[in-house]
């Protein structure tokens, strides 16, 4: 049997073993919370993150004590630590769509026509001639691309030949080659009397001379358009 004195002794041993059996259940790792008896990092748990008990939703995780949206966050974008970067071409800010990396906009005269981010707007549509001013927007066969604009470099003034070779005023563009309208000027030299005056010397501005035939007729051929003074100097 156990006496009075012995039971005593057992009470207090018990006592002073308690506060260590307690702190034992209740002890948790460095960065750790004791949360309803069980130790959570708060830091990354998604079912504890910040405090115990604060579930992080669908999609999302816990980093540093708060919950992050994996679906849009672009800086961590599928997955923490994952930045979304600046795609070649692009406007605006990087864009993180249902956990994948993306941009909102591309830069004016590009245009994204696979349909795939990673290499960013890869097409210039101001000059493409198969995605002139669009995707898929092909100009026919000998035509170029120019601001967007299908160009035939054939028969276009403005770019004739080449994108940007302008024809003088009044010209035309054919087989790519600027042609210059011409014009002549004819005439026949006669006294008062009427008879062809033969040998004279006829003179336009701009150095040009002729001299009249048997029958007094004279012309200049190939000449661009302008207003032209005749002076006469008979023999």
């Amino acid at each position: 049997m156990i006496n009075k004195r012995t039971a005593i002794f057992m009470v207090l041993l018990f006592m002073l073993l308690l506060p260590s059996i307690a702190a034992s259940a209740t002890s948790c790792a460095t960065g750790q919370i004791n949360c309803n008896g069980t130790c959570k990092n708060l830091q990354s748990d998604p079912q504890n993150c910040g405090t115990c008990g604060k579930v992080c939703g669908s999609g999302m995780a816990c980093s540093q004590g708060q919950c992050i949206n994996l679906m849009t966050d672009p800086q961590n974008c599928g997955a923490l630590g994952t930045v979304c970067p600046h795609y070649a071409n692009t406007s605006g800010m990087p864009l993180c769509k249902g956990g994948w990396c993306g941009f909102s906009t591309c830069s004016a005269g590009y245009a994204d026509c696979n349909g795939n981010p990673s290499d960013g707007c890869e097409v210039t549509i101001i000059n493409d001639p198969k995605n002139c001013g669009g995707c898929a927007r092909a100009c026919p066969s000998g035509v170029s691309c120019s601001q967007g604009q299908c160009i035939n470099l054939m028969t276009d003034p403005q770019n004739c030949g080449a994108r940007g070779t302008v024809c003088p005023s009044g010209a035309s563009c054919s087989a790519g080659s600027c042609i210059i309208p011409t014009y002549s000027i004819s005439g026949t030299l006669k006294n008062s009397s009427g008879v062809a005056i033969s040998g004279a010397q006829i003179k336009l501005g701009g150095g040009l001379s002729t001299t009249t035939d048997g029958l007094g007729n004279y012309i200049f051929k190939n000449l661009p358009k302008s207003s032209y003074t005749i002076t006469v100097t008979i023999p």
